[in-house]
């Protein structure tokens, strides 16, 4: 798992954000790694300022930083960064971002290949904002898959949190 910092400029020019998420590896492999985590940390992509309401756009080129931290073997997240380059944001409304950063070997997560409809055990985690230690992770709880949907499951509150996979 990794943390993902993200700044830059709104499309005012004047304003500066800054964004914090998760992340993990999917690949990392021939010196280079490719990170999976939520499009809405990243923000848009597009080149074009007219199609872009997250960032400012100059000489098609997005004024913003992806910056990765990643967990060392004493389970801290390291003092240096890595840059990050978006490398594709799925279009529509899944709020999936594909990155990627020069260097490997990072531990990967594998993803199924399996189309199965089952459970699978879950646990949701994330930073507070500037804070360089993972909040106080949700209870354990289960995936439940539908092709189209997944829902999380958790002992915790009996409820469910549901989101669409398009």
């Amino acid at each position: 798992m990794v943390k993902i910092e993200v700044t830059g400029t709104k499309p005012d020019g004047k304003t500066t954000v800054s964004r914090v998420g998760t992340g993990f590896f999917i690949n990392s492999a021939n010196g280079y790694s490719l990170l999976l985590t939520a499009a809405h940390v990243i923000g848009s992509n597009e080149i074009s300022q007219s199609k872009n309401d997250d960032w400012l756009v100059e000489n098609g080129t997005i004024n913003r930083k992806i910056k990765i931290r990643v967990f060392n073997d004493h389970g801290t997240l390291d003092s240096g960064s890595l840059e990050a380059y978006s490398w594709n944001a799925l279009p529509g409304a899944a709020d999936i971002a594909v990155l990627s950063i020069d260097g490997a070997p990072y531990p990967t997560v594998p993803l199924t290949t399996e189309r199965d409809v089952g459970l699978r055990s879950a646990m949701l985690l994330g930073f507070l904002a500037q804070e360089d230690t993972l909040a106080k992770p949700l209870p354990t709880g289960k995936i439940e898959f539908d092709h189209t949907s997944f829902r999380y499951r958790s002992d915790f509150n009996r409820g469910t949190v549901k989101a669409a996979l398009h």
